[in-house]
């Protein structure tokens, strides 16, 4: 059975009451959390900076190779100032908009309150922080019933139209869908506010 397959199928199962086992619901979560919300894109992404630092230990390496201490301490300054000199860690702000809560379709409250965990870094060349566009990606409205931690939306962070980064935008909570008798209750209790 394919991955997305299962996922839906003990998703359904979940909504309609049935306990998951361990390995089942580490397995939903797994997947909401890793593949439904992209996050195996940012850990491909992480591979660039990691080869970076790669490259720095093995030219930090070949500088330990030095004859002389003095040579040795020499090149490893010279690097580290050029490192810190040209390149910088920024951590870019989390959006207004993105925590704008989402209308639901058909809900029990008319609205879910969202999330994110945007708080990551990127490595930015000093001086490109400017340059580095937020886009907010959330949807107009979600049909009910809704889920804690439903992707409902994404925060990118892009430089030169590149995507640096990506972090999903997810349901805070709950919402159930509205049912005859909850309408029916709903109705019943504006008609004794007249």
């Amino acid at each position: 059975m394919r991955m997305a397959a299962q996922y839906e199928m003990l998703t359904q199962l979940a909504k309609a009451g049935t306990k998951l086992d361990f390995g089942q619901d580490l397995f939903v979560k797994f997947y909401q959390a890793f593949i439904a919300s992209n996050r195996w894109q940012q850990y491909l992404k992480g591979v660039i900076p990691t080869l970076y630092v790669t490259a720095i230990a093995l030219t930090i390496g070949v500088v330990l190779g030095s004859a002389t201490g003095k040579e040795r301490f020499t090149d490893a300054a010279a690097l580290l100032d050029y490192g810190f000199s040209n390149y910088m860690i920024y951590t870019p702000g989390l959006p207004e908009e993105a925590l704008q809560p989402v209308p639901v379709v058909n809900g029990m409250q008319s609205q879910v309150a969202v999330e994110s965990a945007a708080s990551g870094s990127v490595l930015l060349t000093k001086g490109r922080e400017k340059d580095l566009k937020t886009e907010v990606k959330l949807s107009e409205s979600v049909e009910a019933p809704v889920a804690k931690g439903q992707q409902l939306g994404k925060i990118v962070y892009t430089l030169d139209g590149e995507v640096l980064t990506e972090y999903p935008i997810t349901a805070a909570g709950d919402v159930e869908q509205i049912s005859f008798f909850s309408a029916l209750g709903i109705l019943a209790r504006e008609l004794l506010r007249l």
